[in-house]
């Protein structure tokens, strides 16, 4: 089974960002966020700055075809724009966690186990979700990929 943690819930305290906000095909998310994070890590390494999280996506769709994500990663402060990378801040809010392992293209059966607990306990899903990737693909076989799938609620 994908998902290797419990299912829990927890307040995420709002968290300053720097982000670039696109739309891609799944076929081509993983080229495209590589040069995303490129692009941020090269913005903060020059003003000698380094993240305060792991990278991260928001999905603002669920068109696989034509999907509106922000990728990115938390930071200490809140940073001027450069170019198509700019600031942004996560909200506080009420989360619905779970992390999955594995290739990031088996998360459906851990997003609907999520789904069912969220109804089993009368909860409703509200906002956007967020992926939060724990570990590095480049160096990390797509078996072992730690992904934790943040669903907020109210």
């Amino acid at each position: 089974m994908p998902r290797v943690s419990e299912i829990w819930i927890y307040e995420q305290r709002e968290c300053n960002t720097l982000i670039v906000r696109t739309r891609v095909s799944v076929n081509n998310i993983m080229n495209v966020t590589s040069k995303i994070y490129s692009d941020i890590f090269t913005y903060l390494a020059e003003l000698n700055e380094i993240p305060c999280g792991v990278p991260f996506i928001t999905y603002h769709n669920t068109d696989m075809n034509d999907m509106d994500i922000a990728a990115g990663v938390p930071v200490s402060k809140e940073f001027s724009q450069r170019g198509d990378v700019v600031p942004g801040k996560l909200p506080n809010a009420k989360v619905v966690a779970c992390i999955h392992r594995g290739p990031y293209h088996s998360t459906p059966p851990t997003y609907e186990e999520m789904h069912k607990w969220v109804a089993s306990k009368g909860l409703t899903p509200v906002g956007i979700v967020r992926e939060v990737y724990l570990n590095d693909p480049s160096n990390t076989s797509e078996d072992e990929l730690l992904t934790e799938i943040l669903m907020p609620i109210k």
